[in-house]
């Protein structure tokens, strides 16, 4: 277990995996709260072709919350920009889930990282039908522990009710802090509402797969349609909704590791 220290009071956890020429950075989402959706599945990628990092970032998961510290996507990637600066590694290529995503895109504009190939899974890119961003983001910074704590409460109780996706999500998510989930949240939301994020990638001329569970694909049939025009690869994880990295772990991880070695030789960058 390592840590990467962040301001004068924080530390950002981090992990790494594998000895192979390529690394990868793996970027969580919002709800699974930290690192832990993806740990499980690292098993999948060979430590000969990968070196996997995997962190939490600031106010999740492992990671602390450190005070004097915005929360924006833009201090989330100037927080990742500094890890990899930290390990060394020149380029990367980059897994990313839900907020992950919209992170990665972030990161992709701001062009300071080296950054390789992209697996997006599910990255929040619209205000998706059923998706309470728009009205939690209006939680203000004092009902911020008690709307925390009606979350938190609710996926305990589907987890109960039989829900694995939901019992982890409450066990991590309990490793999170109300403000920083919260504020987290507003700039993903705010972001989304002013910049067009699909844009970027055509911009950047971005080598990326985008993952998308079956269950969603109505919901994200214009999305999905644009992105196919603009040349971005789509793969469908067939019997899988937003939580496909727990549900269907095997079939999202077969996609990403042939993704990520296509064209490649054996032991080359």
């Amino acid at each position: 277990m390592s840590f990467f220290p962040l301001g004068e009071d924080g530390r950002v956890w981090y992990e790494i995996y594998g000895h192979g020429p390529r690394p990868v950075l793996f970027l969580h989402g919002l709800g699974c709260a930290g690192s832990r959706g993806f740990t499980p599945g690292l098993g999948y990628f060979p430590g000969e072709h990968f070196t996997c990092v995997v962190l939490d970032l600031p106010g999740f998961g492992r990671s602390t919350a450190p005070r004097c510290w915005d929360y924006t996507l833009q201090d989330h990637a100037a927080c990742v920009e500094s890890l990899v600066e930290y390990l060394g590694m020149e380029e990367v290529d980059t897994v990313a889930h839900s907020l992950g995503g919209t992170l990665a895109v972030v990161l992709l504009d701001r062009g300071a990282l080296g950054l390789g190939r992209m697996v997006l899974i599910e990255p929040f890119f619209a205000h998706y039908p059923g998706k309470p961003y728009r009205k939690l983001r209006r939680t203000p910074v004092e009902r911020e522990e008690e709307a925390f704590g009606q979350l938190l409460t609710e996926y305990r109780r589907r987890g109960e009710a039989g829900s694995e996706t939901a019992r982890i999500y409450a066990e991590t998510l309990s490793q999170c802090t109300p403000h920083s989930y919260f504020a987290t949240m507003r700039s993903v939301a705010d972001l989304v509402d002013r910049q067009d994020l699909p844009a970027l990638l055509q911009s950047r001329a971005a080598d990326v797969c985008y993952l998308v569970g079956g269950a969603n694909l109505e919901q994200r049939a214009a999305e999905m349609t644009r992105l196919r025009d603009m040349g971005i690869e789509i793969r469908v994880i067939e019997d899988a909704g937003h939580d496909m990295l727990h549900a269907r772990p095997a079939a999202v991880y077969s996609v990403v590791v042939s993704y990520l070695l296509r064209n490649r030789p054996p032991g080359g960058q």
